[in-house]
């Protein structure tokens, strides 16, 4: 499906990254893992060639420009192109009111969750238009559909990457690039009551359904599919279940 193709994955190196990384190579992607972790990275790079994969491992931290920069001319270098981008390196870990939440906090956040994919799509737009073709998948959350309490900065985050996607995806689709968004909601390595909320009677797998997902947007079968930002989450954001 994906053979001759080569992915680039940012936060590739462990959790719903890492599923990625292994779910288009097992399609038949090159990958480039891109993580702040390098021993992890090298990690999930040992694991996709040991299925049968090919990838390369470095490290990159997303906040800086000159890293993101070297990272994919590290990826040309060995495979010559670059076909998908998935962002996918984030922070979550916050859980305050926002009025207890200092501004450096709010800085940070953005400049990983935010400013880390702008780095990475400025990166990769120049190759892309090159071939003309490319897909690009950002990875942003519920949170920024629907807003979560005591997440507010995240919240923000990941609705402007939400935007973002849909702007950029106006601009390059002259260039056959798409730009499309996956939202995940809670998952199973949240918690016990990781169901909580959702219309089904089970949470979502860390990272199973949203590199489905990422494998199909990735594939031919998305050609026709742009700006467009998937929720998988058993229907958390449609509203309350009880009245």
């Amino acid at each position: 499906m994906l053979k001759g193709k080569v992915a680039v994955v940012t936060g590739g190196a462990d959790g719903i990254g890492r599923k990625i990384a292994l779910e288009l190579a097992g399609a038949g992607a090159k990958i480039a893992i891109m993580d702040i972790n390098l021993d992890k990275a090298h990690q999930t790079r040992e694991e996709t060639i040991q299925a049968g994969g090919i990838a390369v491992a470095s490290k990159v931290d997303i906040t800086q420009s000159e890293e993101v920069d070297a990272g994919f001319k590290q990826v040309i270098s060995e495979f010559g192109q670059v076909d998908i981008l998935v962002n996918n390196a984030g922070f979550f870990r916050l859980s305050n009111e926002f009025k207890n939440l200092q501004e450096h906090e709010w800085l940070d956040m953005f400049n990983i969750n935010v400013h880390g994919v702008f780095r990475c799509c400025r990166a990769v737009l120049p190759l892309m238009e090159e071939r003309q073709s490319g897909k690009i998948i950002n990875i942003a959350s519920i949170a920024g559909v629907a807003g979560i309490a005591k997440m507010a900065i995240y919240s923000a985050s990941k609705g402007a990457v939400i935007s973002f996607s849909k702007a950029l995806a106006m601009e390059t689709g002259k260039h056959n690039i798409t730009v499309n968004c996956i939202s995940p909601g809670q998952l199973k390595s949240y918690g016990e009551d990781a169901d909580r909320g959702t219309y089904l009677k089970h949470s979502g797998d860390l990272g199973t359904e949203t590199a489905h997902l990422v494998r199909f947007l990735a594939s031919s079968d998305g050609d026709y599919i742009t700006g467009a930002n998937y929720i998988i989450d058993g229907g958390r954001v449609l509203g309350a279940r009880k009245a």
